[in-house]
């Protein structure tokens, strides 16, 4: 198995899907299965906007949105993690858009 398929990010921000890991500048990084999918999602998609719904749909696997703030719940605890591991300001807010990862190396 190619292990190297697995892992991919940036001299800063590491995504490691087969041990279901995360690091920013070295710092391991734990993450709950969900704040991963949404970070692995975000940094598919980067630089790109991504809405809630799309969130919804690939994340959650919900095609309609049923009104919960699920998302938002999981970007919270995701953002403070990540500011814990260095990472400060990594996913922005695009006010009527939806979210995106800054990634600055």
């Amino acid at each position: 198995m190619d292990v190297a398929r697995f892992e991919f990010g940036t001299d800063r921000l590491r995504i490691n899907l087969l041990h279901r890991r995360v690091s920013f500048d070295g710092n391991a990084i734990a993450l709950c299965p969900r704040e991963l999918d949404l970070l692995t999602h975000l940094f598919l998609r980067c630089p790109f906007t991504v809405s809630r719904a799309e969130l919804l749909r690939h994340v959650c696997n919900l095609s309609i949105d049923p009104g919960t703030n699920v998302i938002e719940v999981h970007l919270s605890r995701l953002r403070a993690k990540l500011r814990e591991g260095g990472g400060t300001q990594l996913i922005e807010t695009v006010r009527g858009q939806g979210y995106r990862l800054a990634i600055h190396d």
